[in-house]
């Protein structure tokens, strides 16, 4: 407050030095002295005097924000300090009986209401010196009356600097401009989208902490202005809540359709995302999300989910294999609304939900490109599953059961990503594998998954009888590729299930992921209905395994030892 008050007293006394200066050349020299120059300097003289006077009423605004920031600072800091001194004497002789069940909840409350009162302070005061602009370009520099435009400029400039790579610290200025935003009224918020006319398809920057995101989006007062006004970056963020990321990703996939200039692929793949969020019949069960999108690559990627996946107790990742894209996204909804129905036929009170992972670039068929014998587009597509599944565990942390499924050229981008990320997921299930890239999934055990009671990660494979287009996949990658090793391969150590059915369930007859043909008489893929592969998988996914029959994997010294001994398995043979 002293500095506040020193803030003020200087701008006082700058601003009476200039007017005794102007007084004495237009009033006090007059009386003495006259010359043919008089009237210029004292005409001068004139705009130093308003200047100042300006000067000396911003530094007063400056000064009193000041003030006022000091004096809430005190109230916040006396009111932590009786908080901590409570906390501290529970739990001694003397004090009060500590209840967790029922003073918990009050002591988080409070301490929630102080760092709300400490936001909102630091957000009063930065907003009045935010206000404050330069009225002069003179070298007497002054500052005027607010500016109401001050808050969009303000924004417009982090906006710029996170959209145009120069940041140095990207969490730090998306919080500052989201805070920011977080406190605009509608016509600043419509000033903002005129100065800046991407708004809408703006991306969310890189190298961002999902954790900090997540603090971050729940400080935020009003998340919808931040909705509306990014669409695209607020859909994007991992750590945020899916239901308000999908919002976001809805008005940024309307935005992406609306513009000018779309390539085929761009307006065949718009067109089918936007028919995949709807449910194909009435009586289709769970309602349909974009929890991601990104339309900057040609044909967009994008994650569509069939359940609630803030609420659902079990989540299911599935991820596709080699040309797979979203001018087919209803293809990957399907199979995704397939197995989401099979799990409600196992425990249709729980709440889950099955997330269409079309978030890479898959390659395209063999042999139009040799891209599938390769694990290029793996391991790219590793790091973006990486990210979302650290989005969905910080969303939902350990509250859900979380498995990954991955068909064909998925299996190997699903290794990739579960080496990359630093907490277990609860299961993964590889079917129709094109082989896993053993130079960065050497077997079963590099994945971050979680272990049985056996010591043995919960990492289950099948593969058809009928199948021939993962063998030839596996095959060829090792004779002219990078040598990749089959998911069910008894040395990459997977539990193995059985997809050729049985005297009730149906057999797997192809390579396909999802075909939508229900009948047992022709050929049906891996999440076909009837069939035995999506009853296995629909159990493993509900954390019913071990109702699962299943080829024990070998023991891990006998895997290791062969793989000393038969070193050509693991890699290139060619």
């Amino acid at each position: 407050m002293a500095a506040a008050s020193g803030l003020a007293g200087a701008g006082d006394t700058f601003a009476t030095g200039v007017e005794d200066l102007h007084g004495g050349w237009s009033g006090g020299m007059a009386q003495y002295y006259k010359a043919p120059e008089q009237e210029q300097v004292c005409t001068l003289l004139g705009h130093p005097k308003d200047t100042a006077k300006a000067l000396r009423d911003s530094t007063a605004s400056a000064a009193q924000a000041l003030k006022s920031f000091a004096e809430g600072a005190l109230d916040i800091v006396a009111r932590r300090a009786a908080l901590v001194a409570e906390l501290e004497s529970y739990g001694q002789t003397g004090g009060p009986a500590f209840d967790p069940t029922t003073d918990r909840p009050v002591f988080q409350h409070r301490a929630n209401v102080l760092a709300d009162d400490y936001r909102a302070l630091d957000d009063r005061c930065v907003n009045a010196l935010n206000a404050l602009h330069r009225n002069t370009t003179s070298t007497f520099a002054s500052y005027g009356p607010p500016d109401p435009a001050a808050a969009v400029n303000a924004a417009t400039a982090v906006y710029n600097t996170l959209t145009q790579g120069r940041s140095t610290d990207p969490q730090r200025d998306l919080t500052r401009l989201l805070r920011s935003m977080d406190l605009m009224t509608p016509e600043e918020i419509a000033a903002f989208k005129a100065d800046n006319p991407g708004w809408a398809l703006v991306a969310a920057p890189v190298g961002l902490d999902p954790s900090a995101n997540k603090d971050l989006w729940a400080s935020l007062r009003h998340p919808e202005i931040v909705i509306a006004a990014l669409p695209l970056l607020a859909g994007n963020l991992e750590g945020v809540p899916y239901s308000d990321r999908a919002k976001g990703n809805q008005l940024a996939l309307q935005a992406a359709a609306a513009q000018d200039g779309l390539t085929q692929e761009q307006e065949t793949a718009f067109k089918n995302l936007a028919e995949s969020l709807e449910s194909p019949s009435p009586e289709t069960n769970g309602q349909r999300h974009l929890l991601a999108f990104d339309p900057s690559v040609i044909p967009p990627l994008a994650m569509v989910s069939i359940g609630n996946v803030d609420e659902a107790d079990y989540v299911t990742v599935n991820v596709p294999g080699m040309d797979a894209t979203t001018e087919r996204m209803t293809d990957w909804t399907d199979a995704a609304q397939s197995l989401y129905d099979a799990q409600e036929k196992i425990d249709g009170n729980s709440s889950h939900a099955v997330i269409a992972w079309m978030n890479y670039t898959t390659p395209d068929l063999f042999p139009s490109s040799a891209d599938v014998l390769q694990s290029d587009l793996a391991r790219a597509g590793g790091d973006r599953l990486a990210a979302n599944l650290t989005g969905i565990h910080t969303v939902l942390g350990d509250n859900a059961f979380l498995t990954v499924t991955a068909h064909s050229y998925g299996t190997p981008t699903t290794g990739d990503g579960l080496e990359k990320i630093d907490f277990q997921v609860d299961a993964v299930v590889l079917y129709g594998s094109a082989g896993m890239d053993t130079d960065v999934t050497r077997d079963a055990t590099s994945m971050q998954v979680a272990q049985d009671q056996n010591g043995n990660p919960q990492v289950f494979a099948t593969q058809a009888r009928a199948d021939n287009v993962a063998g030839r996949g596996i095959l060829g990658s090792q004779l002219v590729g990078d040598g990749r090793l089959g998911a069910t391969n008894p040395l990459f150590g997977a539990k193995v299930f059985s997809s050729d059915g049985n005297e009730l369930l149906a057999p797997t007859d192809e390579h396909s992921a999802y075909t939508g043909r229900e009948n047992r008489q022709d050929s049906q893929g891996y999440l076909d209905p009837g069939t035995q592969s999506l009853r296995s998988i629909a159990r493993i996914t509900m954390d019913l395994g071990e109702q699962v029959d299943v080829r024990d994997p070998m023991p891990l010294d006998y895997r290791e030892h062969h793989k000393v001994t038969h070193p050509q398995l693991y890699g290139p043979r060619f």
